[in-house]
């Protein structure tokens, strides 16, 4: 923080979503996942490098002004924020608003925003908490449909993001945070339509699909790993499922999933919501 805020050369640096478990894993020592987001299916893939099962917590350290821009999270995961210390700003819209926003899907399987949505969200940063009302909207907010909702976060606040939610965050002061996506019975369908677009090009992503199929993870069947009565230590959490007791079989003994020939022998590929069908010719 000092060195991002005191220093000209340096105020716009961010110590963005840095992975913990494979650059600092010392400093999960005496770390609790919160018990609302114990219970991710990331956990319960084999540990010898599955995709995104070593990526989080991780760390955000941020002088105030820095920020991430409107985005929606990837691989349709759920998202929680903790924050140690500093404030954060957060604008969120409903997922059907998606359309409204100006999203663009031709680079990138999570999107684009248009830059009036960019600057919308940059107004509603800019304002008062208590005055984030239509009367700090631009132009070209005023025209749609919108409804946002603005949130500022504090020292041992925390919160979840669900999948699918377009939301933007910026620092109002010098923050830390400890932040993670996950997969859980909630947005597990969502997670596996998007892993499996990936997959036509990611053959690590292929793998992850295969083992959350192969481990009978369903949104349906597949009970908590932990009693939410309270919050899980570090250590048992990248235990994955206890009932398993560490006896997942290896990657090479799973049965294969061919990947799709084509975007379009996926059906979430066609629809994304309820917005325009993707032009896959």
């Amino acid at each position: 923080i000092e060195r991002c805020g005191g220093d000209a050369e340096y105020v716009r640096e961010y110590l963005f979503d840095w992975s913990l478990p494979i650059n600092a894993p010392g400093l999960l020592e005496g770390i609790r996942i919160p018990k609302f987001f114990a219970n991710d299916f990331l956990q319960s893939c084999a540990s010898s490098g599955a995709l995104y099962r070593e990526s989080w917590p991780s760390l955000f350290v941020g002088a105030e002004g820095t920020s991430c821009g409107l985005h929606v999270d990837t691989f349709g995961s759920h998202f929680w924020c903790a924050m140690l210390d500093g404030r954060k700003r957060w604008v969120f819209f409903d997922e059907a608003q998606l359309g409204q926003l100006g999203v663009d899907y031709s680079l990138s399987a999570d999107g684009s925003f248009c830059p009036e949505a960019d600057a919308f969200v940059d107004a509603l940063h800019a304002a008062p908490l208590a005055s984030c009302d239509r009367a700090c909207w631009t132009d070209w907010a005023r025209t749609r449909p919108l409804s946002p909702a603005v949130c500022e976060l504090g020292p041992g606040d925390v919160l979840f993001v669900p999948s699918g939610m377009p939301h933007a965050v910026t620092n109002v002061g010098d923050c830390l945070s400890l932040s993670a996506n996950y997969i859980d019975s909630t947005n597990l369908p969502r997670a596996c339509a998007e892993i499996e677009l990936a997959a036509l090009t990611d053959e690590r992503a292929l793998e992850l699909l295969v083992q959350l199929r192969s481990r009978g993870c369903s949104a349906s069947s597949t009970p908590p790993m932990f009693d939410i009565g309270e919050h899980v230590p570090f250590a048992h959490f990248k235990e994955g499922d206890h009932s398993a007791a560490g006896r997942w079989p290896a990657l090479g003994a799973l049965t294969p999933v061919q990947p799709p020939a084509a975007l379009a022998d996926i059906p979430h590929a066609t629809l994304v919501g309820d917005r325009q069908p993707l032009d896959l010719d």
